[in-house]
């Protein structure tokens, strides 16, 4: 046991300020995971795609995440693929939506829709935006060794010459 959490210590360590932007949307696509098969069960608006691809993203972006060479993608992957979901969901509500605004626009109409129109939707945008942010930071922090030392101290010498 001590092993395990010595281990995922180590893995935190080495991580920089992106992968936990990345990692709240992960968590976050968890959680809209579930929020979604309980807000959407036996709705004649669920359609499995939805979970599937907001599954996928967290799982694509914690199997990318748990190694240094791929840690990179890991965010472009869980905002593609939340995006995707978001889109996918978005296709399939279209006739809710109609139906919903028959009538026009209003606040009341809008207050009228179901909460679990609104948690998808915004979870969806939130978790895209973490993605991005993780995307532009970096995923891993840099680790100095002697040689990486002596290679920058060679280099700064040889610029001043």
């Amino acid at each position: 046991m001590q092993t395990i959490l010595r281990k995922f210590k180590d893995f935190l360590d080495k991580k920089a300020l992106g992968f936990y932007f990345s990692a709240a949307g992960a968590a976050l696509a968890f959680v809209l995971f579930i929020a979604y098969l309980i807000g959407y069960a036996g709705s004649e608006y669920f359609f499995w795609g939805v979970p599937v691809l907001i599954a996928l993203s967290f799982l694509t972006f914690a199997g990318l995440a748990a190694f240094d060479k791929t840690a990179v993608y890991a965010p472009v992957a869980l905002s593609v693929i939340a995006f995707g979901a978001l889109c996918c969901y978005l296709a399939n509500i279209h006739v809710y939506l109609a139906l919903a605004f028959t009538d026009g626009v209003s606040l009341e109409a809008i207050m009228g829709l179901s909460p679990a129109f609104f948690i998808t939707v915004i979870f969806s945008l939130v978790i895209t935006i973490l993605g991005n942010i993780g995307i532009y930071m970096k995923q891993n922090k840099t680790v100095k060794t002697e040689t990486s030392e002596k290679v920058e101290a060679e280099g700064v010498k040889n610029e001043v010459d």
